[in-house]
């Protein structure tokens, strides 16, 4: 999910996962959408029409308070989004964007060549993708990644981000 300043800047505001929902916020004002969504894989998007949604939470509460309990999640993950930015260095922004993707993933299939005790993320991110969700430049987060890859803490196999010491990414946060 992304936004576009007037400017042309984007940034990329959160990934949805399998089976998540998205574009509720505007569910209950009814107005435009604030934000886009695009797929970095092959995906199948379920389309159900606002009236026919809101009818069904009408009659399933449950799947109202999971629909709350989403956004919830998605302004809690912001606010932490903009602490990180307010009070936090691009190293430890870009380290923590690494582990929440590494353990989001970590019941998803990962690549063939991981280490023993390596984290891995199945989302494959372009260096512009990582400065867009950390709010850096593709250049900052180019240097940043060589000199964590320098460290050891992380690896690239297959355009994928391996976590290779995920106690030495960790003690960066």
């Amino acid at each position: 999910m992304f936004k576009v300043s007037n400017a042309g800047k984007e940034t990329i505001l959160w990934f949805n996962f399998p089976g998540e929902l998205f574009g509720i916020a505007e569910l209950w004002s009814g107005n435009r959408r604030q934000v886009h969504a695009i797929a970095n894989e092959d995906s199948q998007i379920l389309s159900i029409p606002r009236q026919d949604f809101v009818n069904f939470l009408g009659t399933h509460p449950e799947a109202g308070l999971k629909a709350i309990g989403i956004l919830s999640a998605r302004v809690r993950a912001l606010g932490q989004i903009l602490v990180g930015l307010t009070s936090e260095n691009v190293e430890t922004r870009v380290a923590r964007l690494l582990m929440r993707f590494a353990f989001i993933s970590l019941e998803m299939p990962c690549s063939a060549t991981r280490r023993q005790n390596e984290l891995c993320s199945r989302v494959r991110l372009t260096h512009q993708d990582i400065a867009n969700l950390v709010g850096s430049s593709r250049q900052t987060v180019t240097t940043t990644l060589a000199r964590l890859r320098k460290q050891g803490a992380v690896r690239t196999v297959n355009n994928h981000i391996h976590i290779s010491e995920p106690e030495l990414l960790s003690s960066l946060l």
